[in-house]
């Protein structure tokens, strides 16, 4: 009888590429979701981390008559255990990856309007481990998003296209120098964008943006504009403004603009421009989108100080909360979008032939 042989067969090629393929596949899907659960992971760490520090803040002002801790002593005087300031995504090398905000050092808790929206700690900070200013905050630190703590004690993951607001004021300018001073080299008292002044239109022609008297100035057919680098989604505006001498109402760009510009070529008016107008008769028109008018109730004067504020939602693009001179006025618009509001600022527009001057001051962006 004769032995029947067992063959022993091994996996074809093909088989082998099937199955090497089926393990690549599967750890393209697997391995990023692990990397996102542990970045999720890091995450936690770090929002602990944040929370503790918050509170030891808070017990510091506790014992210190309500007093913030000073930024050049803040990191001794909390006494915080040195693994809490390890951030786990920066690692042991950055012994303390948070920074505290400098705008808080040595006030008084009770001086703060709204707590919950205050920035207290956040990741980043420079060598000293502070937040001098807004670019100091790693944004892209936890997958293009930050962690912050506040000062009611609350900690929150934001969004890097979250602006991060160390103080509400992110831009005032009072216009204080040496008169004839160019606007160009004029630096703001408060500039969380870090943006510079720039002339818009035809500078040189009728003249260029200047500081008067303290205030800042336009002749006709120029403005001026400076850029906004790390957006707010919510800008709240104010600003005085004196139309001292503008001719026309032949357009509802006449007079004096206040709002935002897409860029400094192309003009100084209407057509890289969108925000409000006062036009020499008082009307107040929307520029931009589709054209409105809300005219002004009493008795209008130029060459007089009138006050204007509004309210801009970058994300929806909508005007919200107009009020000229005491009185409420109502646009309907999605043109304020984070596109078409890189650069703030103003501008003065005549009638064709005609010259003029406006002036315009307190111009201030909170958040």
């Amino acid at each position: 009888m004769k032995k029947q042989s067992i063959r022993h067969q091994g996996f074809t090629l093909i088989e082998l590429l099937v199955v090497i393929a089926i393990i690549a596949i599967l750890a393209a899907i697997l391995f990023p979701v692990f990397a996102r659960a542990r970045e999720k992971a890091r995450q936690t760490t770090c929002t602990s981390n944040q929370r503790q520090i918050a509170a030891l803040v808070q017990m510091y002002t506790q014992d210190h008559e309500e007093l913030l801790p000073l930024s050049t002593t803040v990191w001794t005087d909390l006494k915080a255990d040195p693994g809490v300031l390890v951030c786990p995504t920066k690692g042991k090398s950055t012994p303390n990856g948070y920074g505290y905000n400098t705008t808080l050092s040595g006030i008084s808790i009770g001086a703060i309007n709204d707590p919950t929206t205050r920035m207290l700690t956040a990741d980043g900070g420079n060598t000293l481990s502070i937040l001098a200013s807004s670019s100091d905050v790693d944004t892209k630190r936890h997958s293009n998003s930050y962690i912050t703590s506040y000062l009611d004690g609350h900690v929150g993951i934001e969004l890097q296209s979250k602006y991060p607001a160390l103080t509400p004021t992110f831009f005032i300018d009072t216009f204080t120098g040496a008169d004839n001073t160019l606007l160009s080299a004029h630096v703001p008292d408060i500039n969380m964008g870090s943006g510079t002044w720039a002339t818009q239109g035809s500078a040189g022609s009728w003249g260029d943006t200047k500081i008067s008297s303290n205030t800042g100035y336009a002749n006709i057919d120029t403005g001026a504009s400076i850029s906004i680098n790390k957006h707010p989604n919510f800008m709240y505006i104010s600003v005085k403004l004196n139309p001292v001498a503008i001719a026309g109402t032949d357009s509802t760009g006449r007079g004096v603009g206040i709002g935002f510009f897409t860029g400094v070529s192309g003009g100084h008016g209407t057509d890289n421009f969108c925000g409000l107008a006062v036009n020499p008769n008082g009307t107040l028109n929307l520029i931009g989108g589709t054209a409105q008018a809300q005219t002004y109730t009493g008795t209008w004067v130029e060459n007089q100080w009138h006050t204007l504020s509004f309210t801009v939602n970058c994300t929806s693009g909508t005007l919200t909360d107009v009020v000229f001179d005491g009185q409420s006025k109502t646009f309907t618009t999605t043109i304020f979008t984070t596109a078409n509001t890189p650069r703030f600022g103003y501008y003065a527009s005549s009638q064709f032939g005609s010259n003029g001057s406006i002036y315009v001051d307190d111009l201030t962006i909170t958040i």
